[in-house]
């Protein structure tokens, strides 16, 4: 029994050598474009820009000015106002204006004893010149739940 199984090992004829080259190369090309196309998929042809916000403080105000539009931004409407936050000091800046914010806009946020207490967005108007030395604030600023700015302003 023994006898007969190697027997019929030793009469099996394998693949030809050119059928195995020909399968060698075809499995090789395969893996090479499917590395290929995996790898490329990791670089894109257009590197997008991320938002960026320069943050200033003056005139008893602190100034964010977007600088970049980034991703998901439109020029003609900027980012309307429920696509970033901005906070001071932690706690979020009241006010809904601008209802867009385009680059190169100013947000001036000033400090407003009269109305409720705290930071809000507005005009250089309604700035409340309370503040008479300079003082250091914490400052974040969110684009698309993505923080674009996190520093500190010193305003005078």
């Amino acid at each position: 029994m023994i006898e007969k199984i190697r027997k019929m090992l030793k009469d099996k004829a394998g693949v030809s050598p050119i059928i195995a080259i020909i399968l060698m190369v075809a499995i090789t090309v395969v893996l090479a474009a499917t590395i290929y196309v995996w790898v490329t998929g990791f670089k894109s042809g257009e590197q997008s820009e991320n938002a960026a916000v320069t943050v200033k403080g003056e005139d008893d105000a602190i100034r964010c000015i977007l600088t970049k539009g980034g991703d998901n931004y439109d020029p003609t409407n900027g980012y309307a106002d429920e696509n970033f936050a901005i906070y001071v000091n932690g706690v979020a800046v009241n006010g809904t204006e601008p209802s867009n914010w385009l680059v190169g806009q100013n947000i001036v946020l000033y400090y407003d004893t009269d109305v409720t207490s705290g930071w809000n967005i507005g005009s250089d108007s309604g700035t409340d010149q309370s503040i008479t030395t300079p003082t250091e604030y914490a400052v974040t600023v969110e684009i698309m739940g993505t923080v674009v700015y996190d520093g500190t302003v010193i305003v005078s």
